[in-house]
């Protein structure tokens, strides 16, 4: 059995929260902010480096904080709380904020990215504050003259602000669609958000950027090396299964790139009276719609809600793309699935959960299955 002995007093002391939350209360006492109420939505650890581990807490009031564990934790003095909008990594996201009316932080990755929604005197308006985000905004700005084409809306790019890092969207209006997926009807939904997706491969519109067999594989070299400095009993296994996704590589037939929304899981989806949107575009690029597949699907693969089985609702995800012109090759499915899963072991194994290591080998059986599909 693999244990993570050496990390597995400080993650046990994070995963149970009460060190954390009781820094938080205090911090926010002193600042006359809410004491109760802060939620964590984010949380990783890095072993080998300062800060040991980086989480990010919400409040209701749309409010966000990060906080870092300096090492393994053991007392206060090793916790540092901070709000976001006084983050390093996001120099800008304190003017973005003042310049709104009633900001809501809404998405928050230390040191990465920040989405907030707030009202502007034109209207309510979304800003992504993101080191690097002019392409993803540039890509925006090609893929809205062909909206009429789409069977979905999408958000309206209103601006990248330089000084800002700030790229600035209107509102898809619509629910969220995730009941509806996991629900009786799931198959029918699910169809329906393929056939979609079909649309956006044919879409004439040129992204900038290229999410293709190539890149895949080097973002997977990059999840495993971090999954086993955070687990280094995984290391063999992870080397393993990357040669052997490798080979499959070596073995693709190269075939034309289209455009791809590159992250369209469930969340992405609204539904506005029968009319779909699909939000967040950051990973549109050209590629091939088998990543745009296996990205759904790998989400459905975990989600324990589900009230059909996996057959029922791949089967209607690829009858959508091919009732719509947009050939499948099942053997770059299963590969794209894959590197889903590999992402999955890495999230899991650079958790705050003491059992991450447990759970990480798990996931890895999942990656391992997927690659005997990818060979057949």
């Amino acid at each position: 059995m693999i244990q993570r002995s050496r990390y597995a007093d400080g993650l046990a002391a994070l995963s149970d929260g009460t060190l954390v939350s009781g820094r938080i209360a205090a911090w926010a006492a002193e600042h006359g902010l809410p004491t109760f109420g802060w939620e964590r939505e984010y949380g990783r650890f890095h072993p080998g480096q300062s800060p040991w581990a980086v989480l990010a807490y919400a409040h209701p009031h749309g409010l966000a904080i990060r906080v870092d564990v300096a090492t393994t934790p053991r007392d206060w003095e090793q916790i540092s709380v901070v709000p976001a909008a006084a983050d390093p990594g996001l120099p800008g996201l304190a003017a973005v904020l003042a310049r709104l009316s009633n900001p809501r932080i809404v998405r928050y990755r230390p040191g990465h990215r920040c989405t907030v929604h707030g009202q502007t005197p034109q209207g309510p308006i979304f800003v992504k504050v993101a080191p690097g985000g002019a392409q993803v905004h540039a890509d925006a700005e090609r893929l809205w003259p062909i909206r009429a084409a789409l069977p979905f809306a999408i958000a309206e790019p209103r601006g990248w602000d330089e000084r800002t890092d700030s790229a600035w969207y209107g509102v898809v209006p619509g629910r969220p669609i995730v009941a509806d997926v996991l629900g009786p009807d799931g198959a029918l939904v699910v169809h329906r958000l393929a056939t979609a997706l079909a649309a956006l491969a044919a879409a004439p519109v040129q992204p900038s950027r290229t999410e293709g067999p190539h890149e895949q594989l080097a973002r997977s070299r990059r999840a495993a090396r971090r999954a086993a400095a955070a687990v280094p009993e995984l290391r063999e296994p992870l080397a393993t299964v990357l040669s052997d996704l490798e080979c499959v590589h070596d073995r693709l037939i190269r075939k034309p790139l289209v455009p791809v929304h590159g992250a369209p899981h469930m969340r992405q989806w609204l539904d506005d009276g029968g009319r779909l949107g699909l939000i967040d575009f950051d990973r549109f690029a050209l590629g091939e719609p088998e990543l745009d597949l296996a990205t759904f699907l790998a989400e459905l693969d975990t989600e324990s809600d589900r009230r059909l089985p996996m057959t029922d609702l791949e089967a209607a995800a690829v009858a959508g793309f091919e009732d719509n012109g947009v050939g499948l090759d099942p053997a770059r499915l299963a590969l794209y699935r894959a590197h889903k899963r590999l992402a999955k072991v890495t999230r899991t194994a650079c958790s705050l959960r003491a059992d991450g290591d447990q759970r990480a080998v798990r996931h890895l059986r999942g990656v391992e299955a997927a690659l005997l599909g990818a060979c057949s």
